[in-house]
């Protein structure tokens, strides 16, 4: 079958894209009117004030924030659950920032900003579409994408988070590595990791594809940190996430967190889920009764490969993990050069899940007040 290109894509599933569109976009304020999405409302206010503060924004903590503006709606702030600074990288405060230019920033609704990501997030599908030709005819590319439509559809009608806009950026990348465009890949990969930090894990993968062309990823990432630099601010807060310190955050929302083990020795069954649904990618599976068993006889010869299995793992050292979290490594199977690995990745994200209900299991008297607490409080 001829491949299509990305305006071919779109011509081909032009009606469901279409209905999608309208569907999700009506969906906007029914969802606004249930859900509290602190962190679009958050975004949007510090969009807002990078036109008066600039990059000062990163240092205002959501105490200053109540301090600056008058009456700012408490949705609008994180204080009953975290007092951080802003630890969104520079792009993702341009983006909204662009935004708040339309649509003022401190007062909501803020629809406007879940139209754009619901359109971005189209877009970024029509490449994840396009990406995956190849694969169109299989049920487990089928199920795939049906959970990268799902994540979509919550992380922008629910929350607006910035992830499709990554996702976007991202896949472009991957485009241009694929055509052997290696300079414009990387410098469209350093542009996403500066917008949200995860595209990161795919760096070993372009650094090996053409090292000498990757050095454009670390220009790009790091001369869009210059104007921090040069504006005397940190971004502290995203430093304290990924070093689990409780100035980020006294909650542990990971169930899988590797730390667990210090409190509750059953915790390592979950992290231990995980690890299993890696080994199911990596060695050889005989059926039995229909059920595939791991085999002690390793699978694959490609490092690369394996690689690309073994990074989801790192989520169990974060005490800090939410369930979008998970759609983060959905694109990863863009990455893979034989079928059959990407096919088997499908165990990583099956693994997330099981890891996060056994974590639950083995630690409910947590996990049912603290976490189940912070999370109902986004509804209204």
């Amino acid at each position: 079958m001829e491949k299509l290109s990305v305006f071919g894509i779109i011509h081909k599933f032009r009606k469901p894209i279409v209905v999608s569109l309208v569907i999700w976009s009506l969906f906007v304020p029914v969802v606004d009117g249930i859900i509290v999405q602190r962190d679009r409302n958050r975004n949007m206010l510090y969009g807002e004030l990078f036109w008066s503060r600039g990059f000062g924004v990163y240092d205002l903590t959501d105490e200053d924030l109540n301090n600056t503006i008058p009456n700012v709606p408490e949705d609008h702030l994180l204080t009953d659950v975290l007092n951080v600074t802003y630890e969104y990288p520079i792009i993702t405060l341009m983006f909204f920032a662009g935004i708040a230019l339309i649509e003022p920033g401190v007062y909501g609704p803020h629809y406007l900003a879940n139209w754009i990501l619901i359109l971005v997030s189209h877009m970024s599908m029509v490449f994840f579409v396009y990406l995956s030709q190849d694969y169109w005819n299989k049920k487990w590319y089928r199920q795939i994408f049906g959970a990268y439509y799902c994540f979509g559809l919550f992380l922008t009608v629910g929350f607006a988070k910035i992830e499709p806009f990554v996702d976007l950026l991202f896949l472009i990348s991957i485009y241009f590595l694929r055509e052997k465009k290696y300079v414009q890949a990387n410098i469209l990969l350093g542009l996403a990791f500066q917008t949200k930090l995860y595209p990161a894990y795919a760096y070993p993968f372009f650094f090996l594809s053409n090292p000498t062309a990757s050095i454009a990823f670390l220009l790009t990432a790091g001369s869009l940190t210059l104007p921090l630099i040069f504006a005397g601010v940190s971004n502290e807060s995203l430093v304290a996430h990924l070093l689990n310190s409780s100035s980020y955050s006294d909650i542990i929302t990971n169930p899988f967190y590797i730390g667990w083990i210090f409190e509750n020795p059953l915790s390592i069954l979950a992290p231990l889920t995980l690890f299993i649904a890696f080994l199911y990618c990596v060695l050889e599976t005989k059926r039995w009764r229909g059920i595939p068993i791991i085999q002690p006889k390793f699978r694959i010869q490609e490092p690369m490969a394996v690689l690309l299995y073994l990074i989801p793992l790192g989520l169990v050292f974060l005490s800090w993990v939410l369930i979008w979290y998970y759609a983060w490594f959905i694109t990863a199977i863009l990455l893979f050069e034989r079928e059959v690995n990407a096919e088997k990745y499908r165990y990583i994200l099956i693994g997330f899940v099981a890891a996060h209900i056994v974590g639950v299991i083995v630690n409910p008297g947590y996990f049912l007040t603290g976490p189940l607490e912070e999370l109902l409080s986004h509804f209204k």
